[in-house]
């Protein structure tokens, strides 16, 4: 952003990881500017002596890549204690309300496009429907999308690139989904930039906000990747955009018992979920120490 409940958040966050640290960007910036600056005379380079001392070499070290994809901490919350009531909503209502994240036409077919994971969030997959039909593709990773990108045959005769192109300086949100015909495919092209993509998944989640942070919550039908299908199961993504520090949490439907709260922690933000033998899911702010299972 693993996750189907269809992740929505493929095409937006794959800008992240090419990144690795955030560093990368502004080294890039500063290496640019410093030509720039230098190349015009605005800047004078000292001229270095190469008979001087010369200072030890210092061996770069890879700064590991935070995923964009994280596993809750789990906690166990006083019942009788959840904190202030955050908001609610239907589990069956909002299930897959996602769908239709994109309406694009491909080929002669308009079809809501959107995206979904295996349980565990490592299989990704793009999803196509249109009215009853919904169609699945699988892809390799998040960053498949980038570079070459991915080709998808949609349908017999209609075959899509979808790539994205990272905007170094504005990643999460300035860069541009590309999807394009491709193999003699006869249908329009697309663009749209990632901001754009970001802002359909938050105005298809639930969102509450727990101190200055705000949170998107989806709720969607995993994948199973044995047979590239729709598995029996569900999952809500949890989602915190915040640059290139965006994160979204998982947690299986599985593990929300009837009346028995389940503590997660989103980061440093924890809250509580207490599901209802109705179906309404309630979130609550919570203060309760991590408790490690």
């Amino acid at each position: 952003m693993k996750r189907p409940l269809a992740l929505l958040l493929p095409f937006a966050l794959a800008a992240v990881p090419v990144l690795a640290a955030a560093g990368e960007s502004e080294s890039l910036r500063n290496a640019s500017e410093e030509g720039f600056y230098s190349s015009h005379g605005l800047i004078t380079l000292p001229v270095l002596n190469p008979d001087a001392p010369q200072p030890p070499e210092i061996v770069p070290v890879e700064t590991p890549r935070e995923p964009v994809i994280v596993k809750p901490e789990i906690f166990t919350p006083d019942f009788n204690s959840l904190g202030a009531p955050l908001g609610s909503f239907n589990l069956l209502a909002r299930l897959n309300t996602h769908r239709d994240l994109m309406t694009l036409q491909l080929g002669n077919t308009v079809w809501n496009v959107s995206s979904a994971a295996d349980p565990k969030f490592e299989m990704l997959y793009l999803t196509f429907q249109n009215k009853d039909r919904v169609l699945t593709r699988r892809i390799k990773d998040l960053n498949s999308l980038r570079g070459e990108g991915v080709i998808v045959e949609v349908e017999p005769g209609v075959s899509y690139r979808f790539k994205v192109s990272v905007n170094i300086f504005s990643p999460v949100r300035g860069s541009t989904l590309h999807v394009t015909p491709v193999n003699g495919t006869q249908g329009p092209a697309h663009s749209m930039k990632t901001g754009a993509v970001l802002d359909a998944v938050k105005r298809e989640s639930f969102v509450f906000k727990s101190g200055d942070k705000e949170f998107w919550v989806l709720f969607g039908t995993d994948m199973d990747p044995q047979t590239n299908d729709f598995a029996q199961t569900r999952s809500l993504l949890f989602i915190n955009e915040a640059g290139l520090s965006s994160k979204a949490w998982p947690v299986p439907e599985s593990s929300l018992a009837d009346d028995k709260p389940l503590g997660i922690a989103l980061g440093e933000t924890r809250i509580s979920l207490l599901k209802g033998a109705d179906g309404m899911l309630k979130f609550f702010s919570a203060d309760t120490r991590v408790v490690r299972r």
